[in-house]
């Protein structure tokens, strides 16, 4: 797959990420809240560890500079 995730971007969601995290514990562990919160994070995460973002690519954005490519 081709990468349009750029640094900038990746680490935004990265701390992004965290912070639903760090959020869902305070909230409870097994609440509802908390688990969608964990599904956002992890979804973050993911697309920030990968560089590929599914809605980036149905839209045709790239945030990735001519450097990175």
């Amino acid at each position: 797959m081709k990468k349009n995730v750029g640094k900038k971007d990746a680490l935004v969601r990265s701390i992004l990420a965290l912070a639903l995290l760090v959020t869902g514990l305070l909230v409870g562990p097994m609440e509802i809240i908390s688990l969608v919160l964990y599904g956002l994070a992890l979804v973050l995460a993911l697309t920030a560890q990968l560089g590929v973002c599914g809605i980036y690519k149905i839209f045709g954005i790239s945030t990735r500079s001519a450097e990175e490519k």
